[in-house]
């Protein structure tokens, strides 16, 4: 007899099940059971395998390549790029198409990996099967978009660029929401073939996730871009930030990022600040951005 805990993964789970026919597993997971034996036991047509893609970006790139990786079938790349479309679709083995009617309508599932706006523009006007599911990965948009029953959303939270590798997919958080409970037993077998690391999130909590994500991660590369170019112009090499950053991050994942802040403003040394903004008195917008990030460090330690 299995007995099976918390820190089985769904995907594990789903394995044991199988070997078991699951009528010998006592479980405390009573959720994540329940899940898992409906996967494994209903019929081939509950779990999806053929997908089609929308969009050829920077997250479609890397998830249709690892959907396709896991021995999904991509139906279809639809894109308005016809390159990088055209491109994706030779690397995933599908066929191609920018034109939005010749999207396939045997898929089970359609993945619209586009801008928030193309997403919400192509989901108004796409024909689909009502019993088709429909999931976007964006965090800034509601499942709403979708017209069919089985909305869902796959939010990735991760940077994706073309050119840049994904170290390890099973590090990465994904975040889903659906319609109905049948939908969500599909997606999240699906998004544990991405990673383990699943989230159920509203879309007001994906809308406060996705604002974190900015400001821990989009401001800090703007951060660093505005210390390298300052450093360009004065002659000096940008890798000699290179120590200072690798402490940083690992100062932040070690500890926190409010115990690991240092500089002049959690010091409240503003004589120190004020020297820093009259440097950079020939640039404004470097010494708007200094003044308020210091004015934020002052009143977040009450200096």
């Amino acid at each position: 007899m299995f007995v099976i805990t918390k820190d089985v993964s769904f995907r594990t789970l789903i394995r044991i099940l199988s070997l078991s026919k699951y009528r010998k597993v006592e479980c405390d997971y009573k959720k994540c059971y329940r899940t898992a034996v409906r996967c494994v036991s209903s019929s081939d047509n509950f779990m999806i395998k053929h997908i089609s893609i929308l969009g050829s970006g920077n997250v479609a790139y890397h998830i249709a390549r690892k959907l396709r990786a896991e021995d999904f079938v991509i139906d279809c790349v639809f894109s308005r790029n016809h390159d990088t479309g055209q491109s994706l679709a030779d690397e995933v083995n599908a066929v191609f198409t920018d034109d939005l009617f010749q999207i396939s309508s045997k898929s089970d599932a359609y993945l619209f990996m586009m801008s928030d706006e193309a997403n919400a523009s192509i989901a108004a006007q796409i024909s689909l099967p009502d019993e088709k599911i429909c999931i976007h990965t964006s965090g800034s948009l509601p499942k709403e978009i979708f017209r069919q029953k089985n909305a869902a959303v796959m939010y990735p939270f991760q940077t994706f660029s073309r050119d840049v590798k994904i170290g390890n997919f099973s590090e990465i958080p994904v975040c889903i929401e659906t319609s109905n409970a049948d939908t969500f037993h599909e997606v999240r077998c699906l998004a544990e073939k991405i990673s383990p690391l699943i989230y159920e999130l509203s879309f007001e909590q994906r809308k406060v996730l996705h604002v974190a994500g900015v400001f821990a991660a989009n401001f800090m590369n703007h951060s660093v871009c505005l210390g390298q170019k300052l450093l360009q112009e004065n002659n000096i090499p940008i890798n000699i930030l290179t120590p200072l950053l690798k402490q940083s991050f690992a100062k932040i994942l070690a500890g926190g990022a409010y115990s690991s802040q240092t500089g002049p403003a959690v010091r409240g040394d503003r004589k120190i600040i004020d020297s820093h903004i009259d440097m950079l008195a020939s640039d404004e917008n470097l010494a708007d951005v200094y003044k308020i990030m210091s004015e934020s460090i002052l009143k977040t330690y009450n200096k």
